[in-house]
């Protein structure tokens, strides 16, 4: 099948098996097709929607490619798909902190600000980590602390082909939806959050054709892809091939916000200067929705029964200081094993 026939098919919204989108896939990964012909079939598919066997299609290649990383079984990812156009802090990376700092262990997959103003990669670098980590050196550091993060480039190097097409385009592509599930290391826990309900709902049933142990699908109410403290959440709990649906509103919990420009921010130094005053033990929004946030991660880890319960383990990680001292523990790591490499270069 030829791209221009694959083109046919997503004007005419006709979705794709799951054989047709991992001929798609490997057209758009292809160097030797042109950037404009990548660039309308990507937004051809937008347009159409993206379908549960497309999305499936596109993981089938991207996992055969990437770098692959062995770690603890029970290891979680914190993850939204980005482009929310919410312009917050980096919640999802505080999040996986947190958790970790609670005994779960955390492979966190992450990239630099394509949608947003500040990428995981971008506020782990300007704490001061090394985020370049080989896959050895992620497998070594989660056996010294509960945190690690995985660099896309990294791990993905067909991704190399289409990051500055992405850049150009400035849309949400299907690219979106797959970052939290082609996590190198395989994880079967994870907290992935979502932008729109439509594409929340995609992609639970996505997970449920996928090895899982234990996925939470997020969509806040007015658009978030974390679970928010200023409007209900839309859940989808997913176990195996089960699919719970359920809504949770932060008053529930005592995390109710008082404005959305509490978390927002405008630069990666900003979401630096807000993620430090978290862990440093600031009250107010921004600590609010990171409570929230990582006790979903630590009832999907296992480390909990209830998001309840998961507030309160992670209210003390971060009011004993756990939290900030597990982010240092991962940055003096990555430091000190990053400048080995660089010598024996």
């Amino acid at each position: 099948m030829e791209a221009q026939e694959i083109l046919e098919k997503l004007i005419n919204r006709t979705d794709l098996t799951k054989l047709q989108s991992t001929i798609l896939a490997e057209i758009i990964f292809s160097e030797d097709v042109q950037a404009s012909i990548k660039a309308a079939l990507l937004t051809a598919l937008r347009m159409k929607g993206e379908s549960v066997s497309e999305i499936l299609g596109f993981i089938e290649i991207i996992r055969k490619a990437m770098v692959k990383v062995k770690i603890d079984d029970l290891a979680i990812d914190t993850c939204g798909n980005g482009g929310d156009n919410q312009n917050t802090f980096n919640i999802s990376t505080a999040a996986a902190i947190v958790a970790a700092a609670c005994g779960v262990k955390v492979a966190k997959h992450g990239n630099r600000n394509i949608s947003s103003k500040s990428g995981s990669a971008d506020v782990l670098e300007a704490m001061g980590a090394r985020v370049d980590l080989t896959a050895k050196e992620v497998e070594d550091s989660l056996n010294f602390s509960n945190f690690t993060f995985m660099f896309v480039p990294n791990f993905h190097p067909i991704f190399k082909n289409i990051g500055l097409l992405r850049r150009e385009l400035r849309i949400k592509t299907i690219f979106n939806l797959l970052g939290p599930l082609v996590n190198p290391a395989g994880v079967k826990r994870q907290i992935i959050g979502s932008g729109s309900r439509e594409a929340a709902e995609i992609l639970s049933k996505v997970v449920q054709r996928l090895d899982n142990e234990h996925i939470l699908v997020v969509h806040s109410f007015e658009g978030m892809d974390e679970i928010s403290i200023y409007e209900p959440t839309q859940v989808f709990e997913i176990r195996g091939n089960r699919i719970k649906k359920f809504v949770i509103k932060p008053e529930e919990f005592g995390l109710r916000g008082k404005d959305a420009n509490n978390i927002r921010v405008n630069s990666i130094e900003e979401s630096k200067v807000k993620l430090t005053e978290i862990l440093e033990g600031s009250f107010g929004d921004a600590r609010k929705i990171v409570l929230f946030n990582s006790a979903a991660a630590l009832y999907v880890g296992g480390r909990c029964r209830s998001i309840a319960e998961g507030i309160k383990f992670a209210e003390k990680a971060i009011d004993e200081g756990l939290a900030y001292a597990e982010l240092n523990k991962f940055i003096e790591f990555s430091k000190k094993v990053r400048m080995q490499n660089d010598q024996h270069i």
